[in-house]
């Protein structure tokens, strides 16, 4: 997982939260930022993002296939995936991640 960070100097890469922009605004500050192991930053509702990266990374960054989708295999593509791909691609592609990783401790 992230880091959790109290004070972001980015906005979350998916939806531009920012706590200090929250705060200028009057909004109440509830959400926590994590960054990523590429450098992103996250807020709380977008931080599978941020694990998505977090676990390709611990990983070795792996190449996988499904019927619904693909990702290439290296960080810039994790980066594309985390920052572009819609919600239930990118969610498709955590769970083949953490079956890659059940199969390679199986190993």
């Amino acid at each position: 997982m992230g880091k959790l960070l109290t004070s972001p100097n980015d906005p979350c890469a998916w939806c531009s939260y920012h706590p200090d922009e929250a705060r200028a605004y009057g909004d109440a500050v509830i959400l926590a930022m994590i960054q990523d192991a590429l450098g992103y930053r996250w807020c709380e509702e977008h931080r599978y993002r941020g694990e998505f990266v977090n676990l390709a990374a611990s990983l070795g960054w792996p190449a996988l296939e499904s019927d619904l989708g693909n990702i290439a295999q290296g960080p810039y593509y994790y980066a594309i995936g985390a920052v572009f791909y819609e919600e239930a691609l990118l969610l498709l592609l955590y769970v083949a991640l953490e079956i890659f990783d059940e199969t390679q401790a199986a190993s």
